[in-house]
């Protein structure tokens, strides 16, 4: 197909089978851009992109602004039609000195591009010449022009107010399952399509999770430990709890628990439990004559793979009297998929950069964990690569960091949060988290 107008006489036809796709021209309307960029900052680039490619494919994109220089040069330069009303300051005109002679009290007089005087019509169909009454009056016009069809343009799919489990893993796979696919865990879905989003825990063990009071860290961690327990039988996983305000009730079987030092709730309980965890994890460290099959294979160590579930990071820190809670697992960290540790830590947003740096959570953070970023203030965590900033409960940016500490672009930057239980939904869960990496069993 050589053109849009092409298209058009096309699906004008009905024996051509274009004549069947039910979209037509698509106009994006962005009415104060300052605002809309200082809201959505990210979006600059793709209206860019719209505006310059956008007429291609039918789609127009018009832009209000109350002046000119608020328009970068590489989205007002794709604007092809200009047209300029009365400016606060009119020494800001973009199109002639001419532009000063427009009415200051004449609202829809402008000047377009040809330098040629222009008056709007208001968006009425009532035959009043006012504006007043113009709400009611655009209200009783969009209806008037709707009652001429029975046919309604396709709704923009967005992110559902709520979404359970049992809805995006209806059929979770068992434990009969190969590792690789018992360990890609469903968080949510993608904003992109609409698709399921998986954690690929066979590849990147860890997963952190950053937001604000009320933003759903609690809910996620629960929903993923759910997750993981409906892929893996107690012969496969087993779970440690550090939760000290008792947010994860219920959220791993018993089954599924360490026999000892499975919940813990204090931090003298936490750091017993972890200094016996070490001990025994150290035991599982590949010796080193092992060739890269056997690292493959895992094949020097049997049992389950162990997931420590922290909640509230920022503060078990603080309950630990100075001693860092998690010191005998850090060493243990960069050798966690050979040892089958996974760690899952949710912490205040307000606490995630200083966080980051520390060496349990910043460890896995340096080593490339997906980590997710929820409602937060944007220094908390600040950042040239992305904004952290309020979002409504359980949204978020995820971002993939590789093992260079560079950043990689998330696939969405909106989720939607899961349960387990229809009675208990909640709303939203992470964005697609996309693991680079080879199975490795």
């Amino acid at each position: 197909m050589g053109s849009i107008a092409m298209y058009r006489e096309l699906r004008a036809d009905p024996s051509q089978p274009v004549a069947a796709d039910p979209f037509g021209d698509v106009f994006l309307v962005i009415d104060g851009w300052p605002a809309f960029v200082a809201e959505f900052p990210d979006l600059e680039a793709h209206v860019q992109t719209l505006a310059a490619q956008g007429l291609s494919f039918g789609i127009h994109t018009i832009i209000t602004t109350p002046r000119w220089t608020e328009l970068k040069s590489r989205v007002r330069d794709y604007l092809g039609t200009k047209i300029e009303f009365r400016l606060g300051d009119v020494n800001d005109t973009q199109l002639d000195r001419a532009t000063r002679d427009i009415p200051a009290n004449r609202p829809g007089r402008g000047m377009s591009v040809e330098k040629h005087h222009l008056m709007m019509g208001a968006p009425r169909l009532d035959g009043v010449h006012s504006t007043e009454g113009q709400v009611e009056a655009i209200t009783v016009a969009v209806n008037h022009i709707a009652s001429h069809t029975t046919d309604e343009a396709p709704r923009v799919r967005v992110l559902p107010e709520r979404i359970h489990l049992y809805e995006l893993d209806p059929n979770p796979p068992g434990p009969e399952s190969d590792y690789r696919t018992r360990w890609t865990i469903p968080v949510g879905i993608r904003e992109t399509d609409l698709t399921p989003a998986y954690a690929q825990l066979y590849a990147a063990n860890h997963i952190l999770i950053f937001g604000a009071a009320k933003s759903g860290k609690t809910t996620i961690a629960h929903a993923i430990a759910r997750a993981i327990c409906a892929r893996n039988s107690p012969d496969q996983v087993r779970f440690m709890l550090a939760d000290y305000r008792s947010g994860l009730l219920d959220a791993v079987p018993e089954s599924h628990l360490l026999a000892a030092g499975a919940i813990n709730r204090n931090a003298q309980s936490l750091d017993e439990s972890i200094k016996a965890l070490a001990m025994n994890l150290q035991k599982r460290l590949p010796p080193a004559d092992l060739t890269a099959s056997q690292l493959r294979a895992r094949s020097w160590w049997t049992g389950f793979d162990l997931v420590l579930l922290v909640d509230d990071w920022h503060m078990i820190v603080g309950a630990s009297g100075g001693m860092p809670p998690m010191m005998p697992l850090a060493p243990l960290l960069p050798a966690a998929s050979d040892i089958g540790l996974h760690i899952i830590v949710t912490c205040q947003m307000s606490h995630a950069y200083k966080s980051t740096m520390d060496k349990f959570v910043g460890a896995a953070y340096g080593a490339g964990s997906p980590t997710l970023l929820l409602s937060g203030d944007k220094t908390d965590f600040p950042s040239r690569e992305f904004q952290v900033k309020c979002r409504p409960p359980a949204r978020e940016f995820s971002s993939r960091r590789t093992a260079k500490t560079s950043f990689r672009p998330p696939t969405s930057t909106l989720q939607k949060k899961c349960t387990d239980h229809p009675e208990q939904a909640v709303r939203i869960i992470p964005t697609p988290i996309t693991g680079a990496g080879t199975e490795t069993r």
